[in-house]
């Protein structure tokens, strides 16, 4: 369950090559992937599997220590339907770096994730960090590789 849930989609962009900054607001497309994390809290709010989904490419590999692996945005999604079966979940993520390099991005970023059982129970808070390396794929920034861990 931690793991899932920290996954995020605070995907990168840049057609127009390198961006400056840890987070240049002046770049269309890192302006484009921090709506992105903006979308995908949202999403998480509403359990909407299909949306958080479309964010993947579908040859994502999703790492997170303590899990094994998710590859393909099949198995991704899967994993959030599951989840969301029996969970509620807020997301906040706070984007601190995004980088182009033409189709190539990374980005990186800290969340906080509350979870709540959906039969009841006591809300578990969780913290951490995510990196994502995202391409442009039919003009749309998707996360490829994700890797994430949680503080607690």
């Amino acid at each position: 369950m931690a793991g899932l849930m920290s996954l995020t989609a605070a995907s990168c962009g840049g057609s127009r090559g390198e961006s400056n900054g840890p987070l240049d607001l002046s770049n269309p497309d890192v302006v484009a992937i921090v709506q992105i994390a903006k979308d995908f809290e949202q999403w998480n709010k509403t359990g909407d599997v299909e949306h958080i989904a479309e964010v993947y490419s579908p040859d994502v590999i999703y790492m997170h220590a303590g899990m094994a692996n998710l590859e393909g945005k099949a198995a991704v999604a899967q994993s959030y339907k599951e989840f969301f079966s029996g969970y509620t979940a807020q997301v906040n993520v706070n984007v601190q770096e995004v980088r182009v390099f033409g189709d190539t991005a990374f980005d990186r970023a800290t969340f906080t994730t509350a979870v709540t059982p959906k039969g009841g129970g006591e809300t578990t808070v969780m913290k951490g960090q995510v990196m994502e390396i995202l391409r442009k794929e039919a003009g749309k920034w998707k996360s490829f590789r994700v890797m994430a861990n949680t503080e607690n």
